[in-house]
């Protein structure tokens, strides 16, 4: 998964969507994230998390919308 380990708050109350949106921000910040790095895709990232693709897709547009991401047409 390009190494890049992505955990969610178990004990947050905020939706699921969000808990992607803080995580990525927690990988950012810790240099886990660098920039210009691939993030993998949703389906990848929705099976290891265990969530629903279009969960992990709302987290990563939201990141975007807050300017975290930048997104890119796959090639």
């Amino acid at each position: 998964m390009r190494n890049l380990t992505i955990e969610l708050d178990p004990h947050s109350m905020r939706p699921p969507y969000l808990k992607v949106v803080d995580a990525l921000i927690t990988a950012i910040e810790a240099g886990r994230l660098k920039p210009g790095a691939r993030l993998p895709g949703t389906r990848a990232l929705a099976k290891v998390l265990g969530l629903n693709r279009n969960t992990v897709d709302a987290g990563y547009q939201e990141a975007v919308a807050q300017a975290w991401l930048v997104a890119e047409p796959s090639r």
